[in-house]
């Protein structure tokens, strides 16, 4: 390793410290002012048993053996330090000998027992406390010197508990896994951070019984700004002398001898590669050709290796010449050397800057040390080797077009319109561009970089070298280093805080820029650059932006096609996927045009072959580096084709010799962008957190209850709630109509393939078959089926339990098989079926005819495993997370071997229905039990279809979930491995492994395909001539049914089974929020009548996968396919009521649209008698209860609302034509047969909700004696629904044609009603009218209505009879909403905290749990206070700071946490009759500064500060105590929230907490219950308001110009160099603040706060130009390097700040 050393010879910051403390510590054994402390350390240092040490062992209490300890009195928190009676010396003898003395003399032992317990009589005292960690440590130092009160005793000491008894102090060691928990309770801290800042990032666990006490990190002084730090290169320092293998050469681990040379090398330093190269000791007996091929091979690899790891070449040129000297003339590598030179001088690696002199000069003795054993080899050599160094000095040829610094771009007077480039590329800007300008400039661009790599030639060495990394980017990138444009299309789509969606693209449409995107990406496969079309397919295709619906589902098809059909499959089909690290193979040709070197102009794509890795660095390495050689030879072999590929692909010259004229504006742009988007390259899958943010959120997943917490008991009257009054009999989920459907032969007959709802029998079964249920176990319940429901022929007989172990068929199972469904189950027995099915459990059932005495026979269980799955998945959101369910499943293949001995065992012994246990002890009974190998394949089988249905129903979740995809991918790839090495295994297995495999490029396609469309969307909009938007009433009520349905159809079909099993969850919502939801519908009888307008009142549950604010409603937390669903049946219910309604048509034409409107509702209720096989359309049928279709839910509501009833002249000639007095005789008119040309009936999606929300509102569980069972039927029941709705639906083809014309008429449809704003008056005035033309008096009830509005009346008052609730329901809904989150208050009466919970006026303290949770078996240290004095430090510089000093000098400080705790200790400590209290101590004093501190310091206000007199006020903290406590809170239960920092916290609550951090003392606020959006948003907002930034003004332009240093090694130092010349307040500050970035940076997986996110929303925030004329310009201009200089402080924190030493 290369050696650090200061320049100028300045002795080290290490060495200063130590000489610093030896010195201290002279002065302090010297000093005549503290010959106590002189005493007090010969003490510890020259006697063996020192009288502090003989004052413990006085005679103790017997009772002070260890074992648990019960609180008898106060909470006594403290912390202290000693100042002679330390654990630790300096003296190896005195410290064995008080090691001795600790683990002999003081464990105390009792023979009666080995736990005994403190009599609680003798407790006078107990609680924690800090001692110090040993002599000479800063705690020791602090205490000992004189000048005490000049020093805060909080350095090195570690908490202990202690217990006072009678009048000795003991202390008990705090176990390392409670010192965190156990410091957090200390309240008043010292002026160092916590140790988990401090410290390396690692955590290192001690042991509890290690004597070795805990030190802490310590803050060193600041390094001077002129200090410098070089590295000296070292050179080998010692030579391998020997022939033998070299002991710096690592070989491939012995599986069978690898055949070639290099497949033996694993790796070694470069002597050791250097060695090899001349002695080959590795090198295989073969033949001369053979021997001749694997030398070249091993040359080229050792070529290769060097340059990708950075070794320095003329480390490696020594070493070559220092072992071919020792070789003789006729050694073989003497030849090998001169092969390497040769090879050398032919590739000429691209050197390192400042090494050239050096590689030359070792290169030149190495030819001259040849030439002397080979003389012929000297002069061609060095003829080559003087041309390469004229070129060296030369310009470099393969240089391009320097546009930033070009002489066309400062005299041409450029484009206005592209003015705004020069700052950066915004989006507003690119949609007012040409897509075929900028596709153009794109390729001059990359053709320039290509003809300027080309002009020498490609080698492999070339293509893997970081020099030419700066062009090749352009061509080679993947998903781990995406391309420059890449980076800027997914700014421009996601990240809100970047300079591209500044200014007028704030309010820009996302969907807008997406589409411009898609044009370019056209144009440039158009022109043949398909680089730059794979980099702009990488951002459209990417997880993040496929997460967004908001982007796809406004986009016109075609276009949206164009990237999931055909693009999105080309990419995959070249190997590109996210996330995972796999070859990308190069494009040179598509669609069969063929190569892009016949084309003008043509780019190709070079793949992922050679690309660097993110984190390498364009430094030097050591000599010592160990270089990888075996494991370089696929990734070569890669580079080598690539280079063959592209040298023959321009082998006849330049690939075009003009291209696209070049606009300066565009290319400096370019070339900026490509510049500085370097080594801190950020992949595709860290903008996932930006797609979480701009989405709301994209992940589908609920919390999940624990068993313990489901419900067991229904809502109750959510049927009153979700049951709604309508003109025609609606089929609802009651019991009644479950018997009359059960009642009917017909659902048991005939093919229902085709049957709408086909599942409705088994629902109703499922309802009234509570009494045939089956007890397999405690944690499994069966219920009968009858065979006709499944189409299966297996029996059904009554009286079937399960069977005995005396009954189990002595061999295999039986045959003949029964019918059942899962009623209710644990969740661990739901997994296991998943996996196992249910093949190997058995019932009896009697024999028919019966006997006397009645025999049974033994039956198989047969299960639907398919309706089975889809039930689990699509509701496991509500029972387990999918983190546990991918672990239960991935647990299960791995324990499938011991589950089948297991269950081998179970068979042999007779005991039938048992499942296993899925553990594998060594030791099991069933461990020699035989292996059923088919049994093993069948459940791992059933593991990989469980995860191939997951992946095929929530493509979403997996894109959106990192660790869950990187889970299972790597898991995939483990297993696959497993299965290759297992030949039975691996036909079927590894089949399926690699079909799933299949489906991960296809992720993205899959989700964006599965989003639905948004009917409404303008920018999709095309203008359409020739269709109709409005409809001509003289048309028929076929042809209005037909309009309707061009509507309703194409968006129904759209919807997916997730989006429904989502909304289902969302309505379960309903047994936590039935208080607030009756309550909000009490102030609104009217919108109960209504599942739309129900959900557009309901407020909305608190749901962790959405972002809705708090005033939000029901409505806006649903799915948004179902949302457009609703949408879509509000335009068509308002326009069907307008179109009743509107003035002065007169009474004809009203009546006219009136029966127009009722004859399309019976057309679409015939419809859906004639899908639901309910006879005819005539029959009695017709009238029983029916799903609603979409027509007749929208235009019903529309007819029967308040004004079109207005209108009684219409109605009454509507009853008197037709001879009807009530709605259900309007159903005599509907038609016997079905016209021609009517389109299938759309289901009602209002429907479907209310069967869902009645199901939701249902039991989750029953309880039975071992657990909860999930009642799972419900959860088959709404899978039924959920598929048949979906099935219902799907033979309408999602056409141009029909999507345009649906929007085109949905859009005309709601700009329509949005204008039809006629008043009440109006109507009422227009309905008199027509009322007293034809005699009717008005106003008056029609009486076609009045059973309706008697249905609806009894609706509200019913819901008004629910809003009292009973006592103990409200209890239980109070508990679980403030479980869930905080009320907020509609607006600020008091200056009270609406949004925190109070805070009592108690001190904070440790539980009693933690205090009892700490070991009292062996004492770490006693001090006795017999005679002891007792003084109390001032307290403006040592806060609850209390000492004794014990007759012989020993001294005991303790340290207090508040002040409650100090009078209780000062208390406990005075009525011991032996101490007595310092004169000089005032109580009332004391009491005046504890008041005045904590209302001037802890108290003082914050915000708005600036950092100088924060840290005036509080003793130089790096942060305020009130802020760091806010950090400290968010690290511990924060880091994991997803869009941390990016989503903000409401304003009330932000507000509130601002307030009592800057009002309350320290030690009286509670942040527990605070959410961490509104913690991190305190954070925030103290930062934008300090007078000052964290980065002072006066360096804020030095620190952004380090932004613009290409070199990042040498950036990262000049911001060190800057950042240490702050203010050590505001040094201190950043270094806090920047730390606790990369803890967040560090859990990006789980929270997505990648580093780049962090830097967009901190850029702004730390740093800010000095305010004047043009700072806010200033600021805009910057904002893209400030986060970038944020980005590199968070992932460079270590070598900016550098590593805190003790």
């Amino acid at each position: 390793m290369t050696p650090l050393r200061l320049a100028s010879g300045s002795p080290s910051t290490t060495d200063l410290a130590k000489r610093r403390s030896t010195e201290s510590s002279s002065k302090i054994l010297q000093r005549d002012t503290t010959k106590q402390s002189v005493y007090s350390a010969l003490q510890i240092l020259h006697m063996h048993d020192g009288p502090d040490i003989a004052a413990s062992h006085s005679p103790l209490p017997t009772v002070l053996t260890g074992g648990a300890l019960q609180r008898t009195t106060s909470r006594g928190l403290g912390s202290i330090s000693t100042s002679s009676s330390s654990n630790k010396s300096v003296s190896h003898f005195s410290g064995s000998i008080i090691s001795r003395w600790r683990r002999g003399k003081m464990r105390f032992t009792n023979t009666a027992s080995h736990e005994n317990e403190v009599e609680q009589d003798e407790v006078v005292m107990v609680g924690f406390v800090k001692r110090s960690a040993g002599l000479f440590s800063m705690a020791w130092l602090t205490d000992a010197m004189s000048n005490q009160s000049n020093k805060d005793p909080g350095h090195g000491w570690r908490p202990f508990k202690a217990m006072l008894v009678h009048e000795t102090l003991m202390f008990f060691k705090v176990p390392a896994t409670m010192v965190p928990e156990v410091r957090r309770t200390f309240q008043i801290r010292s002026t160092q951070w916590p140790a988990s800042i401090t410290a390396s990032d690692e955590v290192s666990v001690l042991s509890p019984d290690s004597d070795k006490e805990e030190t802490e990190s310590h803050a060193t002084t600041l390094p001077d700004s002129s200090t410098v730090i070089t590295v000296e290169e070292s050179d080998n320092e010692t030579m391998w002398k020997s022939f033998q293998t070299h002991p710096e050469l690592l070989l491939v681990p012995d599986s069978g001898c690898p055949g070639s040379w290099a497949a033996r090398i694993d790796r070694g330093t470069p002597a050791a590669l250097a060695h090899e190269l001349v002695f080959g000791t590795q090198q295989p007996a073969c033949g001369p050709e053979r021997c001749e091929s694997d030398t070249k091979t091993f040359l080229h690899l050792v070529f290769y290796s060097l340059g990708t790891t950075h070794v320095p070449w003329h480390l490696f040129l020594l070493a070559l010449r220092e072992y071919l000297g020792m070789c003789t003339r006729a050694n073989a590598g003497i030849q090998r050397v001169a092969l390497f030179v040769d090879l050398l001088l032919w590739k000429r690696p691209l050197l390192h800057a400042g090494h050239e002199y050096r590689f030359f000069h070792e290169l030149d003795a190495l030819i001259t040390q040849l030439a002397q054993i080979e003389t012929s080899s000297y002069a061609p050599m060095r003829q080559q080797l003087c041309e390469w160094q004229m070129q060296v000095q030369q310009h470099d040829p393969c240089m391009p077009t320097d546009w930033l610094n070009s002489t066309r771009l400062a005299s041409n007077p450029g484009r206005i319109d592209l003015a705004p480039l020069s700052q950066c590329w915004n989006a507003a800007v690119l949609v007012r561009q040409d897509p075929s300008e900028v596709a153009r400039q794109i390729q001059s661009f990359h053709v320039d970089r290509l003809m300027a790599f080309l002009r020498v030639p490609v080698t492999a060495y070339r293509l893997s070298s970081s020099v030419t990394e700066t062009i090749l980017r352009s061509f080679r990138f993947d998903a781990t280093r995406p391309h420059w444009i890449t980076h800027v299309i997914l700014r421009q789509l996601l990240v809100d805080e970047a300079p591209e969606r500044q200014g007028e693209a704030v309010e820009l449409d996302r969907a807008l820029v997406l589409q411009h995107w898609i044009s370019i990406a056209a144009s440039l496969l158009h022109n043949g650059d398909l680089a730059g079309w794979v980099a702009v397919c990488a951002a459209l295709c990417s997880r993040a932006v496929a997460s967004l619906d908001m982007l796809w589902r406004g986009l016109p098809t075609m276009k949206r096609d164009l990237v999931t059909l055909h693009w999105s499959p080309k990419l995959t089909q070249f190997g590109w996927i996210e996330g995972v690290h796999a070859p990308v193979e190069p494009i040179l040709a598509i669609d069969g045009a063929g190569h892009v070197a016949m084309t003008p102009g043509g780019v190709p794509y070079f793949g992922n072959a050679g690309i660097l890795d993110a984190s390498s660095s364009n430094k030097a390495a050591p000599a010592r580096v160990q270089v990888p050689v075996a494991s370089q030879e696929p990734e070569f072999n890669r580079v080598r084709s690539l280079a063959l590929q592209i040298g023959s692909l321009f082998e006849r010259g330049m690939p075009m010799p003009m291209g696209p004229a070049p606009i300066p504006e565009y290319q400096a742009l370019f070339q900026r962008l490509s510049t500085y988007e370097f080594v801190l390259q950020t992949g595709l899958t860290d903008y996932v957190g930006s797609a979480v943010i701009a989405d709301g959120c994209v992940m589908e997943h609920t919390y999940v209850d624990k068993p313990t917490d489901w419900l067991t008991t229904p809502v109750p009257d959510a049927d009153t709630l979700f049951t709604f009054p309508t003109p025609f009999a609606a089929l609802m989920p009651t019991r009644l109509i479950a018997d009359s459907i059960m009642e009917r032969n017909d659902v048991f007959i005939g093919d229902k393939t085709d049957m709408a709802y086909a599942s409705l029998p088994r629902c109703a079964a499922r309802a009234v078959t509570h009494k045939e249920e089956i007890l397999m176990n405690d944690e499994l319940v069966l219920y009968s089926m009858h065979p006709q429901l499944w189409g299966s022929k297996s029996l059904s007989k009554p009286s079937i339990g399960p069977a005995s172990p005396n009954e189990v068929p002595p061999t295999e199972l039986p045959k003949r098989r029964f019918s059942v469904e899962v009623r209710a189950a644990s969740s661990r027995r739901l997994l296991d079926i998943l996996v196992l099915g249910t093949a190997h459990l058995i019932v009896r059932a009697p024999i028919e005819p019966r006997t006397n005495p009645v025999r049974y026979q033994v039956l198989g269980v047969d299960l639907d495993f398919k309706a089975f799955l889809d039930a689990c998945l699509l509701s496991y959101r509500g029972w387990i997370s999918p983190a546990g369910l991918l672990e239960a499943l991935m647990h299960r293949w791995h324990a499938a071997e011991s589950a089948c001995r297991e269950m081998a065992l179970h068979a042999r012994m007779h005991v039938p229905n048992q499942f296993p246990s899925w553990t594998r002890p060594p030791n099991a009974q069933y461990a020699r039990e035989p292996m059923d190998a088919q049994r093993v394949i069948q459940i791992r089988l059933h593991v990989l279809e469980v995860l191939q249905r997951w992946l095929e129903l929530y493509p979403r979740e997996w894109i959106a979930d990192l660790v869950l995809f990187d889970t299972l991918y790597k898991f995939l790839h483990e297993i696959l491995a497993e299965c290759t090495n297992i030949a039975s295994d691996s036909p079927v297995l590894v089949e399926a492994i690699h079909q799933l495999f299949s489906i991960f490029p296809t992720l993205t396609t899959s989700a964006i395909s599965a989003m639905g469309l948004d009917c409404f969307s303008t920018t999709a909009s095309t203008p359409m001539p020739t269709v109709a938007r409005a409809f001509d009433w003289s048309l028929s009520a076929t042809d209005l049914v037909v309009y309707l349905e061009s509507m309703m159809a194409l968006p129904y079909s759209l919807l997916q089974a997730h989006d429904l099993a989502l909304t289902m969850v969302v309505f379960e919502q309903m047994h936590t929020a039935r208080h607030a939801w009756l309550e909000a519908v009490t102030e609104e009888p009217n919108a109960s009548l209504s599942i739309f307008r129900l959900l557009r009142l309901l407020p909305s549950p608190v749901l962790p996968y959405t972002r809705a604010s708090r005033d939000a409603s029901l409505f806006d937390v649903l799915p948004p396919s179902v949302r457009e669903l609703c949408r879509i049946h509000e335009v068509i219910r308002d326009w069907t009521e307008t179109q009743v309604t509107e003035p002065r048509i007169g009474l004809d034409r009203r009546m006219e649209r009136v029966h127009r409107l009722i004859d399309a509702v019976l057309l679409s209720r015939a419809s859906m008698a004639h899908r639901i096989r309910r006879s005819s359309a005539s029959a009695p049928e017709i009238r029983s209860p029916l799903p609603l279709t979409f027509v007749e839910s929208a235009v019903l509501e529309g007819l029967t609302s308040a004004r079109s009833q207005a209108h009684r002249a219409a109605w009454e000639h509507l009853a008197t034509s037709r001879g009807v007095r009530v709605w259900a005789d309007l159903l005599a008119h509907a038609p016997d047969t079905l016209p021609p040309g009517l389109p299938p009936c759309t289901p009602d999606i209002g429907w479907t909700m209310t069967v869902l929300a009645n199901w939701a509102a249902r039991a989750k569980a029953r309880q039975t004696q071992a657990s909860h069972l999930l009642e799972f039927s419900r959860y088959m029941s709404a899978m039924d629904l959920i598929t048949d709705s979906i099935h219902l639906q799907r033979q309408c083809l999602t056409t141009d044609l029909s999507l345009d014309v649906a929007r085109a008429r949905l859009v005309w449809l709601r700009d329509f009603v949005s204008k039809a704003t006629w008043s009440w008056t109006v109507v009422m005035e227009d309905a008199a009218l027509e009322a007293s033309f034809q005699g009717f008096p008005f106003p008056a009830p029609v009486q076609l209505f009045a059973g309706l509005e008697l249905a609806r009346e009894q609706k509200r008052l019913s819901i008004k009879g629910l809003s009292v609730l009973p006592p103990q329901h409200k209890a239980a809904e109070a508990t679980s909403l403030d479980s869930v989150e905080l009320p907020t208050p509609a607006a600020p009466v008091a200056p009270k905290m609406p949004e925190i919970p109070p805070i009592p006026n108690i001190p904070h303290h440790p539980d009693d749990s933690l205090l009892r949770a700490v070991p009292t078996v062996r004492v770490s240290y006693a001090f006795r206070c017999t005679g002891a004095s007792l003084s109390v430090w001032p307290y403006h510089q040592h806060p609850f700071v209390l000492q004794l000093c014990a007759p012989g000098g020993q001294k005991c400080t303790l340290k207090l946490p508040n002040y409650d705790e100090f009078c209780r200790w000062i208390a406990s400590l005075q009525a011991l009759s032996n101490v007595r209290m310092a004169e000089a101590f005032d109580a009332g004093t004391y009491a005046a500064q504890v008041a005045e501190y904590l209302g001037r310091a802890s108290a003082g206000r914050v915000f708005g500060v600036p950092l100088r007199e924060l840290a005036l006020r509080t003793g130089n903290l790096p942060l305020p105590p009130v802020i760091e406590r806010v950090l400290e809170e968010i690290e511990s239960r924060g880091l994991n929230e997803q869009g941390i920092y990016r989503i903000s916290g409401t304003r009330n609550a932000m507000e509130s907490l601002q307030r009592m951090l800057d009002t309350q003392p320290i030690h009286q606020i509670s942040l527990a219950h605070i959410d961490i959006h509104v913690l991190t948003s305190a954070v925030k907002l103290w930062l934008r308001e300090l007078p000052e930034p964290v980065v002072p003004f006066a360096y804020y332009d030095a620190l952004i110009e380090t932004e613009r240093i290409i070199q990042h090694d040498v950036r990262v130092k000049a911001m060190r160099d800057i950042v240490r010349l702050f203010p050590r307040c505001h040094y201190l500050a950043l270094q806090r603040v920047t730390y606790h970035l990369t803890l967040v940076a560090k859990c990006s997986k789980m929270n997505l706060m990648a580093a780049h996110n962090i830097g967009l929303v901190f850029g702004s925030t730390l740093l800010n130009p000095p305010s004047g004329t043009g700072s806010v310009a200033r600021g805009l201009e910057n904002l893209g390097r400030a986060a970038h200089v944020v980005k590199i402080a968070v992932l460079m924190h270590r070598q900016i700040f550098g590593l805190r030493t003790a």
